[in-house]
């Protein structure tokens, strides 16, 4: 008896036969639609098939080049990233547009997305938009999410909050968690639909109950504030913990804020460390500052000046003006670091410069005495000035008796001059 030979029909529709060597058969007897589907088996590494991204892209391309257009987008996709063949974003467009022609809606999507954001082909977001409109008009939510966002930004089209929301709405209601979010923030802002707070937690909660991570974090803050929902300080912890085991730093940081403070959690300083440190790792520069503060007051964790130091400096060099200032402060009495009156001033000078009061007080102090620099009684004044105008009542005080002093030398002086005439 002759082995079947698997169709294209058969492998597509729900009586597909489910074992790979069937389909490997049939593939290579030349059947498309069951090349299409070895190359998946591949991809995946499918039912004990050992994944490979060469097979996979290998057997897409036999696909492919016969014009089947599900194996046209993948190939697409493995020039895009450069699976199983040199990464080629020339290619990669080349292979989605015969898919997306054919009228594929994930390559119809994927050649917006190299349209708008100029992957492998001049930047066109009139192009983007239209290919966006063609994908989102056969349902596909992923799309359509994106054709809410041309009309949010003006992308290739007017700009139209209302459309948007539309938009937004057609993905969210297909569960599309991406959409919900969007959709949840135009409730909250009013934005392109009248504004309400508990519809934007719905769409909110939607996304979060996918795992989705802003909008957890968003969930949180939802219970944090009582916005939409009655106010609840524990669930709210519950789902920026959520969030912040996903490495979202915004739920991460907060977190630690909410331990520090004792805000619906008992309040606990090694967690609130713990919290901060981890987004402190990821490059937050609030957290980097807070973990430099731990270590310098020995709060959460043990007291270590040369960490506190490495954590000022790191959120310093990002430019934060407390950290430039306590930066200043460690090379200025040595702590953590050797002490360098010089780069001390030079770090408060970064921390002046963005309007730091005690780094300006500094700098009056450090240029009137000649410490890490040369006595500049000009500058000295100057910053002294600074810091009075920005409300420092120290500061105005010191002003204040300085222009007395410097009124008494005047009347001297001119008491002098009075006296040598006559």
């Amino acid at each position: 008896m002759s082995e079947k030979k698997v169709k294209s029909s058969e492998i597509c529709g729900t009586t597909a036969v489910k074992d790979f060597n069937w389909y490997l058969k049939a593939a290579e007897e030349g059947d498309a639609a069951a090349q299409n589907e070895v190359g998946d088996f591949y991809y995946n590494g499918r039912d004990g098939v050992e994944q490979s991204f060469e097979e996979a892209f290998k057997w897409w391309m036999k696909s492919a080049k016969q014009g089947f257009a599900e194996a046209q987008k993948n190939v697409g996709w493995c020039y895009f990233y450069g699976l199983g063949v040199k990464e080629n974003k020339k290619e990669s467009v080349k292979w989605y547009k015969k898919a997306a022609e054919q009228g594929n809606a994930k390559a119809q999507r994927n050649l917006g997305l190299c349209y708008g954001f100029g992957y492998g082909v001049k930047e066109n977001k009139k192009t983007a938009f239209e290919w966006y409109k063609m994908a989102a008009e056969q349902g596909f939510a992923p799309a359509q999410r994106n054709l809410g966002l041309c009309y949010v930004f003006g992308d290739g089209v007017k700009e139209d909050k209302k459309e948007a929301v539309k938009w937004y709405k057609k993905a969210a209601e297909q569960g599309f968690a991406p959409a919900q979010r969007d959709l949840a923030l135009c409730y909250l802002l009013g934005d392109g639909v009248k504004e309400n707070k508990k519809t934007a937690f719905k769409w909110y909660m939607k996304a979060a109950e996918q795992g989705e991570v802003i909008s957890q974090f968003k969930v949180g803050c939802c219970y944090d504030f009582g916005e939409g929902v009655k106010e609840n300080k524990k669930e709210a912890i519950k789902w920026y913990e959520k969030a912040a085991e996903q490495n979202f730093i915004e739920s991460q940081f907060t977190l630690g804020c909410c331990y520090r403070n004792g805000n619906g959690v008992e309040q606990n300083y090694n967690m609130a460390f713990y919290w901060w440190l981890k987004a402190a790792e990821q490059g937050d520069v609030r957290s980097q500052l807070n973990v430099g503060g731990c270590y310098n007051c020995g709060s959460g964790v043990a007291k270590n000046q040369k960490k506190a130091f490495e954590w000022y400096l790191k959120a310093a060099e990002q430019n934060d003006v407390y950290a430039q200032f306590s930066v200043g402060n460690c090379y200025y009495s040595g702590r953590g670091v050797k002490e360098d009156k010089e780069k001390a001033v030079e770090w408060y000078l970064k921390a002046a410069e963005q309007n730091n009061i005690p780094a300006q007080k500094m700098l009056y102090s450090c240029y009137a005495t000649g410490t890490g620099t040369e006595i500049d009684l000009r500058k000295s004044a100057f910053w002294l000035m600074c810091a009075a105008q920005g409300g420092d009542e120290e500061a105005q005080k010191m002003v204040t008796a300085l222009m007395l002093q410097e009124n008494q030398l005047i009347n001297i002086f001119h008491k002098i001059t009075d006296d040598d005439d006559d």
